[in-house]
């Protein structure tokens, strides 16, 4: 078994962790010969499954005896994502815009300012200890949801996206544990984040893909995600761009 360390958590006692889904997950068959690595900055997502997508046998299905393990990153200790983020950054470095030497750096306060937006969502196994437990549980998923007036430099770029930019949110920072891939964790993460942004209000999702990432707007396509033709003029000159109307 791996070893593993968890960072202690300071004597109060934290809230229990809960599920976003109500006892079902989906998840695709293909997932347990694939290899996935699944990373985006509003970018990037090397790899997904065997198949690209292109498997009739690739449709998500049920998954009876499953729970979605995935969590509002603001439901559990900061500690949390702070392990999950570094280790994304040190795991993948060229897939995000910062880096690992500068957020390590980071004050604790800057931790938990991040931890607590609404739209980060984290994947922690279900035998991880509750934060009850005085451990901070090890998430090995990351997603998040960025609104569009803070993605991009120009909101009002995503008018050809949508006539109201203040409902649009962009994908971004989605990982998985090398350890994990292939198992269907960004189905879990994808489902998640079209729940929670309905809940936070959002109506229309976005991304960016490499446009060589077959494979990565092939894992996106299966989830609802259209690609954008023309794209806006806020995509990059080298990416494809996907939207889901939720």
């Amino acid at each position: 078994m791996r070893s593993r360390v968890r960072p202690r958590l300071p004597g109060a006692r934290g809230p229990r962790r809960r599920s976003m889904a109500d006892g079902r997950a989906r998840r695709s068959p293909c997932h347990d010969r694939g290899n996935s690595q699944l990373i985006t900055n509003g970018s990037r997502i090397p790899e997904y499954c065997d198949c690209a997508g292109k498997s009739v046998d690739c449709a998500p299905r049920d998954r009876e005896d499953d729970v979605m393990s995935v969590h509002p990153a603001s439901q559990l200790p900061w500690q949390t994502y702070r392990d999950v983020r570094l280790r994304a950054l040190g795991t993948n470095p060229e897939a995000f815009g910062s880096s690992f030497e500068r957020e390590v750096a980071f004050p604790d306060e800057r931790w938990v300012e991040r931890a607590s937006n609404p739209g980060t969502l984290l994947w922690v196994a279900d035998d991880e200890p509750d934060a009850s437990s005085g451990v901070a549980p090890r998430g090995d998923g990351l997603a998040g949801l960025f609104p569009a007036s803070g993605y991009l430099d120009d909101v009002e770029s995503a008018r050809t996206l949508t006539d109201d930019p203040e409902r649009l949110a962009f994908v971004v920072q989605v990982w998985v544990e090398p350890g994990r891939r292939g198992t269907g964790v960004v189905d879990d993460l994808v489902e998640a984040l079209v729940l929670r942004a309905r809940e936070l209000g959002y109506r229309v999702l976005a991304l960016h893909v490499f446009r060589a990432n077959e494979r990565a707007a092939a894992a996106y396509v299966r989830h609802g995600f259209t690609q954008v033709n023309p794209p806006s003029p806020a995509c990059p000159a080298d990416e494809d761009e996907y939207v889901l109307t939720l």
